[in-house]
């Protein structure tokens, strides 16, 4: 009863035939291999002007918090503020790192051998560029003293914990 229909060989079948076409699929060019690797060095060049337009932007968004009056608007400020101030932060640590890398290279292509720090290396090394940064800027006693108070506070929390 259910057979499949049955069609004569000898008809010919209709001219237009409809076809449906899958629908495109959407590439995002960030993700996609094809569109090539991400150069930052060469990035930077053409979006530099970028970090000015930033601060100036930091800049304006501190004198409107001076300004402004509503609590509320005040705390929502505060936070874009610091939120730009750290992605600021990790933009510099992205620098340095990729500088490091650079002169990583060039000491390896010197020395025709593998060079990597330890861990505890690299940090003495971003320790000492901080300082460096800190003493350049005027800065570098009053960032001691807060680290001398931090540690205080560190050793009188861990003193308070022993049995």
């Amino acid at each position: 009863m259910s057979a499949p229909v049955s069609m004569s060989s000898k008809k010919r079948p209709p001219a237009v035939r409809r076809v449906i076409a899958a629908p495109r699929k959407a590439r995002d060019p960030r993700f996609d291999s094809k569109c090539g690797t991400l150069d930052e060095q060469q990035f930077q060049q053409a979006y530099g002007f970028l970090d000015e337009k930033r601060k100036a932007e930091m800049k304006q968004i501190q004198k409107r918090l001076k300004k402004v009056k509503n609590a509320e608007r005040k705390q929502e400020l505060q936070r874009l503020l610091q939120s730009m101030k750290e992605q600021e932060k990790a933009r510099e640590q992205k620098a340095r790192q990729r500088e490091a890398k650079v002169k990583r290279n060039k000491m390896v292509k010197d020395s025709k051998g593998k060079y990597f720090l330890k861990k505890s290396d690299q940090k003495k090394l971003e320790l000492l560029s901080k300082f460096e940064k800190l003493k350049k800027s005027g800065k570098l006693d009053k960032a001691l003293k807060n680290r001398r108070k931090h540690n205080l506070q560190k050793d009188k929390a861990a003193v308070g914990t022993r049995h």
